[in-house]
């Protein structure tokens, strides 16, 4: 039996991709093992984990290296260390590199320097600095049971756009989320919007359309990204589960980090990408549907389907034990 940590950060503010990425892992390592799931957000985090029956430790938002280094350091001292979560730097690894026999970190940046035993980055990287012991590209995404079902499947491409998906990730992106409502409000088609409790009250009740679905964080979306003609989705890792799903998608990098990662990803597989929330108006958007005629959703389609064929996560984990 190994003790094992996991040390995240999620929540309304930052996103949930974090917390579901790392209870991937958790959840694989489960077995024979003693887990301690520790996180920094806020309690709507701790609902969840708690329906989960997870065993977590909470640390409060923004909080110091100082004050993390006291609290970590009256625990029992683990096997192995995984870190999930944007700008964990230098100093803050070091604290769980000197109380674990093993670190291992998965970031999507790599501006930082790493003290990791193993660096993981599922984002493909062009003219980086190479990390040593890393992993690094789109096939290292931890992509969860739900997909793989659909990865062998054939997608039918429609002569004409009908149901749209739009997924920005598990923040509260409300500018952008308020651009598409008042873009898609006026034309006709059949849009799904999937995000989390808080943006569903305030986005939901500022709009009543029949056609627009709203719903919450779904275990479906895999399901809901595969059956749809087009989807819009954010900058993080959910475009890469929606290439895996081959589905034709205009990205939308709400996030600061993002702008460089979407410029990379329409490098890789020329998807292609809107401005940022602030400077997007109604004809980038505009432009972007005219864009994927019948012809051109094919081809990404296509393009997807051969650049996303394997995972290899699994490695990864394999690597990780």
């Amino acid at each position: 039996m190994k003790t094992i940590y996991f040390r995240t950060r999620g929540g309304a503010k930052q996103g949930w991709g974090n917390i579901y990425r790392i209870l991937l892992i958790y959840n694989l390592l489960k077995k024979n093992n003693r887990l301690l799931f520790i996180y920094e957000g806020n309690r709507e985090v701790n609902q969840y984990l708690n329906q989960k029956k997870i065993k977590f430790l909470r640390l409060k938002e923004g909080i110091s290296l100082k004050e993390e280094k006291k609290i970590i350091s009256k625990l029992y001292k683990p096997d192995l260390t995984i870190i999930e979560m944007l700008e964990c730097n230098f100093s803050r690894q070091k604290i769980y590199k000197n109380i674990s026999k093993k670190l291992v970190v998965f970031d999507d940046i790599l501006s930082k320097k790493y003290c990791a035993d193993l660096l993981v980055c599922a984002q493909k990287k062009y003219n980086e600095k190479k990390h040593k012991n890393s992993l690094i590209g789109y096939e290292y995404y931890p992509l969860r049971k739900e997909f793989k079902k659909y990865l062998n499947k054939q997608k039918n491409i429609k002569k004409k756009i009908s149901n749209i998906l739009i997924c920005l990730g598990g923040s509260s992106y409300i500018t952008a989320y308020k651009k598409l409502i008042n873009f898609f409000k006026k034309k006709n088609y059949n849009v799904t919007f999937v995000f989390g409790n808080e943006k569903e009250k305030i986005v939901k009740n500022k709009v009543k359309i029949k056609k627009f679905n709203f719903i919450k964080t779904t275990d479906d979306i895999a399901k809901l990204l595969f059956n749809s003609d087009l989807a819009i989705v954010g900058g993080g890792y959910i475009k890469i589960e929606a290439a895996y799903m081959n589905t034709p998608m205009v990205v939308f990098p709400v996030q600061k980090h993002q702008q460089k990662l979407v410029k990379n990803f329409k490098k890789f597989c020329k998807v292609p990408y809107l401005p940022s929330p602030k400077n997007t108006r109604p004809k980038d958007i505009e432009k972007m549907i005219k864009f994927y005629n019948h012809n051109k959703r094919n081809e990404i389609h296509k393009i997807l389907k051969r650049k996303f064929k394997k995972n290899k996560f699994y490695q990864v984990l394999r690597k990780i034990i």
